[in-house]
């Protein structure tokens, strides 16, 4: 089951299962290269969802870092890749979105973001060309950058990859370090969506997510549902219902993203 090609699709990353209810199309899960048996538990519990893998090439030791990408490239890590290809492919027909190390334009956020444009292009390609060469037909790779300026330099080529991801999270503290008021959909979403838009793929926003009350929540994403139809290439919404990781986070209280009461039909309204 591919995204729906006559409406916008929704999914989310629900790692407590709050919103296993709900009529969502795309279940989202961050698991890492090594874990194929995290790959085959995620594909089995999809059931009737799309399933949108984030697959995170952490190091194996931590000297590994520096080299991460170009161990990658080289096929230091192909038997992790050819595992988790073949899980894939037992799974066909049904479709596997692939979204292989995200966010790489960010600096020290990852250990395979903010390194040499070229290096990662080289490795994203050649992790496309294991599952290609594995028989996987039924995953689609997505190319997920956060979405800042320097993302198009990453970008590995249109033969590699079927969809674009982005990240757009409302959180009015990370506006106001950067002397900014509280940032809408539209206003996060519109610049990013611009970088990429001209590369002609589908758009999926990968990581959606708001902080705060109820109300803020609701009205937030009131403003996304309003302003949606401007932005004709993108295919799916994956909300990011769990609370920021602390590694990833500047400030002294980490984010909470988790949809609040009215919030969580304001989220559906937007199919």
């Amino acid at each position: 089951m591919d995204l729906p090609s006559h409406r916008l699709a929704l999914g989310a990353y629900d790692p407590d299962h709050v919103l296993s209810n709900l009529p969502l199309d795309v279940e989202h899960w961050f698991i890492a290269q090594s874990s194929p048996e995290d790959l085959e538990s995620a594909l089995a519990s999809a059931r009737n969802r799309t399933a949108f893998v984030t697959l995170e090439p952490w190091p194996t030791t931590p000297n590994d870092s520096e080299d991460l990408l170009q161990d990658i490239a080289a096929g230091t890590r192909d038997d992790e890749l050819h595992m988790l290809a073949r899980v894939a492919r037992e799974h066909g027909p049904k479709v596997v979105l692939l979204r292989w190390g995200h966010e790489m334009e960010l600096s020290n956020l990852y250990p395979w973001a903010g390194r040499e444009p070229d290096v990662y292009r080289l490795a994203f390609r050649h992790v496309v060309s294991v599952f290609r060469a594995a028989g996987a037909n039924n995953v689609r790779f997505v190319w997920s950058p956060a979405g800042n300026a320097n993302a198009p330099g990453y970008y590995p080529g249109g033969d590699v990859v079927d969809y674009v991801g982005l990240s757009v999270l409302g959180e009015r503290s990370w506006d106001a370090t950067m002397g900014l008021p509280p940032q809408s959909f539209d206003e996060l979403l519109a610049p990013r969506y611009a970088r990429v838009a001209w590369l002609g793929k589908p758009i999926i926003v990968a990581e959606l997510g708001v902080s705060g009350d109820a109300v803020y929540q609701a009205e937030w994403l009131a403003n996304a549902a309003r302003r949606l139809e401007a932005y004709t290439q993108v295919r799916a919404l994956v909300y990011f219902n769990a609370r920021n990781a602390a590694i990833h986070n500047g400030l002294p209280v980490a984010p909470d993203w988790h949809l609040v009461g009215p919030a969580v039909d304001a989220f559906l309204s937007l199919r």
